[in-house]
């Protein structure tokens, strides 16, 4: 079992000719199945995640990327198995702990407010002249 594409036919159905020996990076390995869990890390080539309970999360339309818990998976495209068992793959649904987000968002709007009460007395000062 291998991950390489030059065992496979072309578009048109021919199939490819051999133009090198197997390599090592080729291999076919095992899945990491990441579950939620305490973490637990193996390092192979690179890192295999065993379990997790943490991840960095980015809400895209406030700009904001935090560190922070995930509590359960709700939903996988790709199997409903990996649902039931909780397993961890790119692009599940997973459901994770809002407060760094509401912390950061409290805090900005906080800041926002409170600039714009400024320039609103400036403009009072600046009409009242």
């Amino acid at each position: 079992i291998s991950r390489d594409n030059w065992h496979k036919s072309h578009k048109t159905g021919d199939k490819r000719k051999p133009y090198h020996r197997k390599w090592k990076y080729e291999l076919e390995r095992p899945t990491a199945n990441t579950k939620i869990g305490p973490c637990r890390i193996h390092t192979v080539h690179k890192y295999r995640a065993l379990r997790l309970d943490v991840g960095n999360f980015s809400w895209g339309s406030e700009c904001c990327t935090r560190k922070t818990r995930i509590i359960d998976v709700v939903y996988n495209a790709a199997n409903n198995k990996q649902v039931r068992t909780k397993t961890l793959v790119k692009n599940c649904i997973m459901l994770i702990d809002s407060t760094p987000y509401r912390q950061s968002s409290s805090s900005r709007t906080s800041f926002l407010r409170a600039s714009l009460q400024e320039q609103a007395s400036v403009a009072e000062q600046i009409t009242t002249c």
